[in-house]
């Protein structure tokens, strides 16, 4: 889903690398039969000689513009641009089918930069886990919690992919709601591959191993780490138009928390709500019963047009009360659909809410839409 314009240009340099390689390797192969220690010498060469010879194309892949993430193409356009690519082995169709691919190239670098952006919110299908990405024109991309399907490595894999493929290349800022591998997973590879500008955590989060793991990797990539509680707001007054006066408020937990409810990382999750434009999305994390209770007591308005379901979807004695209280007109569910998560879908579709699950069609896609508000729908879905 990313198109390299400057791709031509790196390919001619990139063809002096593969003669060197070529031509160093057979040699240090040759003169290796004779007697290792003789092939030695000439693959080192070769190898320093190649690092030398990709430096540029390393500072040139960070060039503005050579690289522009566009959203996947449909089946026609794919179908088309092989056409031209077989019609352009006929001789004299050739330069009529290259000046067509370089204008279609062209258009499809431009369009991006001249169709106005809208905010979107991807809720990635991260297993049993949750992992969001806002992304708010002018503001950035932030990313919320960082579960990621697979093991450790397939996961640190997994996440940054995804947050790559819907065309954000760096983070505003990331917050974890509570220290849980579920949650973190895929963390250590998006601040491998993406920059990543500033880690929020709430109170105790380094109190668990988990917890320690992501600070640790966030401190090994040099990004600023921030502890936030109740009464943390972030605003962003350089949003674009459609955004203007977003806002990310942190409603729990407090700064200090003594009850024995402090003990359980899920009932000490952070609980954001992002508001702009008359809209608001609340994300709960893995909220149970005792942070619920004590979220309710603040009585703060948590109304919302989309909630993210706690501890995905399962079983909770509050779900009627947290739904009077937040009345959103769509629940995400982000899970693998156990601890009851199934029933509470149907049991919400069934009273009028509308539902997307992640074990039911993959990663959830929200556009904003200036009149209509949030349109949801499954990534893949046609």
């Amino acid at each position: 889903q990313r198109i390299h314009p400057l791709g031509p240009l790196w390919i001619l340099l990139a063809y002096a690398v593969t003669l060197v390689r070529l031509a160093g390797g057979a040699l240090s192969l040759g003169l290796g039969l004779i007697h290792p220690a003789l092939g030695l010498p000439v693959a080192y060469a070769v190898g320093k000689a190649s690092e030398a010879l990709l430096w540029p194309l390393s500072i040139g892949a960070t060039l503005p513009g050579s690289t522009i993430a566009l959203p996947p193409p449909p089946a026609a356009a794919v179908c088309a641009s092989y056409a031209l690519l077989l019609a352009g082995l006929i001789s004299r169709w050739r330069t009529a089918c290259f000046v067509l691919g370089a204008g279609a190239v062209l258009a499809a670098c431009c369009v991006p930069l001249v169709v106005p952006r809208v905010p979107e919110l991807w809720v990635f299908d991260a297993g049993p886990g949750d992992a969001a990405l806002l992304n708010v024109p002018g503001a950035g991309s932030f990313l919320i919690d960082a579960g990621a399907r697979g093991n450790d490595d397939a996961a640190r894999r997994n996440l940054a992919r995804a947050v790559l493929s819907v065309g954000s290349k760096s983070i505003a800022g990331a917050f974890f709601s509570h220290a849980h591998a579920d949650h973190l997973r895929g963390f250590a590879g998006v601040a491998e591959r993406l920059t990543v500008r500033a880690v929020f955590i709430p109170p105790g989060f380094e109190g668990f191993e988990e917890g320690r793991g992501a600070v640790a990797a966030a401190r090994g990539a040099r990004i600023s780490l921030h502890e936030v509680s109740r009464g943390f707001r972030a605003r962003f007054p350089s949003a674009a138009a459609t955004t203007r006066g977003l806002v990310i408020d942190v409603l729990y937990p407090q700064a200090s928390e003594d009850l024995p409810l402090a003990a359980s990382e899920n009932d000490t999750s952070l609980v954001l709500r992002i508001a702009f434009a008359g809209s608001r999305i609340l994300f709960l994390g893995d909220l149970e019963e005792d942070g619920l209770a004590r979220l309710f007591a603040t009585e703060d308005d948590l109304r919302a047009d989309i909630l993210l379901a706690p501890h995905h979807g399962r079983a909770n004695r509050l779900w009627p009360v947290l739904l009077e209280r937040v009345r959103p007109r769509e629940v995400i569910i982000s899970g693998s659909g156990d601890g009851s998560a199934r029933e509470l879908a149907e049991r919400l579709e069934a009273e009028g809410v509308r539902v997307h699950a992640t074990w039911r069609g993959g990663a959830v896609r929200a556009r904003w839409n200036r009149e209509r508000g949030w349109e949801t729908r499954y990534w893949r879905e046609k």
